[in-house]
């Protein structure tokens, strides 16, 4: 059966309008990526989406598929990554792909302030994934942490271009205080939690936790969504074509 009827009757999630509509739902490369891999770039999170879902409910409405084998003849792009992906699992969310960039975020205190070395510069951090929807990922790393230790991906857009747009605007709200490793959740004016997937995942050691890296830290070193996970990839864009996009 279609993937597009994954979700019967349930509208597409609004999620964070960071981008416009219009370029939100087509720039980037579609790219698989462990969710467990992927940083915040926001210390904290609201517990649901503006149109009402909450985050955890909304996670368990993730579906699983597995990568396909491409047909005969198919091949992956050349600006993606050679032979089969490691995955054992592909999450189906029923919002449109996680907007991801590869980006040196700066350092920063608790208090949020940066760090800065003898000179006043700000110090950087290393380089990762980090989503410009933070909710969207929220929801999909506890999918993902349930399923420990299946390795799981999903469908991202990979942002690597950063010229005077919204994207370069709303990368200076990359506040993370703890690069991006976890997310207080809750509102503005009410209690707030620590969130971090490897509380959520069964079993799962410091060891374990330090080995879950991506696989590489551009869109040429991931694999291609459209050729291991077609299914996947159209429900996706049939849910961006609805022209929801607001968090």
């Amino acid at each position: 059966s279609s993937l597009f009827l994954l979700h019967p009757g349930r509208p597409p999630i609004a999620d964070s309008g960071w981008l416009p509509m219009s370029s939100s739902h087509t720039e980037g490369k579609l790219r698989l990526l462990n969710p467990l891999s992927i940083r915040f770039s926001q210390p904290r999170i609201a517990p649901k989406f503006k149109d009402g879902h909450l985050l955890d409910e909304t996670s368990a409405e993730v579906y699983d598929t597995t990568p396909e084998t491409p047909s005969a003849g198919v091949s992956a792009p050349s600006d993606s990554a050679p032979g089969s992906p490691p995955y054992e699992t592909v999450l189906v969310p029923p919002f449109t792909p996680i907007r991801v960039i590869s980006w040196r975020p700066k350092l920063r205190r608790p208090d949020g302030e940066a760090e800065r070395d003898a000179q006043g510069n700000a110090i950087m951090g290393e380089r990762a994934w980090f989503a410009l929807d933070n909710r969207r990922l929220h929801a999909m790393q506890l999918a993902a942490a349930k399923r420990w230790p299946r390795r799981c991906c999903v469908v991202v857009r990979c942002i690597e271009e950063v010229p005077g747009t919204a994207t370069q605007r709303e990368l200076r709200k990359f506040r993370t205080t703890t690069e991006g490793r976890c997310v207080q959740v809750g509102g503005r004016n009410g209690g707030t939690r620590t969130w971090t997937w490897a509380t959520e995942a069964p079993d799962c050691t410091a060891a374990a936790q330090a080995k879950v890296e991506p696989e590489g830290l551009c869109a040429e070193d991931l694999w291609d969504a459209l050729t291991w996970a077609p299914r996947a990839t159209a429900s996706a864009l049939k849910i961006s074509e609805g022209g929801q996009d607001e968090e």
